[in-house]
């Protein structure tokens, strides 16, 4: 079997080009290609670039929003209440994460 030696960075830009391909964000693309290489390259192949053939038919079934409406809701002081709208884990995450950093600062 012959290896081709492809770098990270263009692995990443691939799997963000098919994500987009396929109607997500470029935002969104850009963070499961993130998320998929870095777990590749960690050696975690399991949650790497094998999910990504699931991922692709999970948006041509629509089994995942591919545009979800994420709400966050403030419940007190110290937790967020998040609905990703059926939308990938990782863009309801960058959401949730760009609405706790504030709340663990003033708290």
């Amino acid at each position: 079997m012959e290896h081709i030696i492809i770098k990270t960075h263009e692995v990443g830009r691939i799997v963000s080009s098919a994500l987009q391909y396929h109607g997500l964000s470029k935002h969104s693309s850009d963070l499961i290609s993130n998320a998929l290489v870095m777990a590749e390259t960690d050696g975690h192949t399991g949650h790497g670039l094998s999910r990504l053939k699931s991922y692709l038919e999970q948006i041509k079934s629509e089994k995942v929003n591919i545009c979800p409406s994420i709400k966050a809701e403030l419940n007190g002081n110290s937790w967020l209440m998040l609905d990703a709208d059926h939308g990938f884990a990782f863009t309801a995450f960058d959401h949730a994460f760009s609405r706790a950093v504030p709340l663990v600062r003033k708290n």
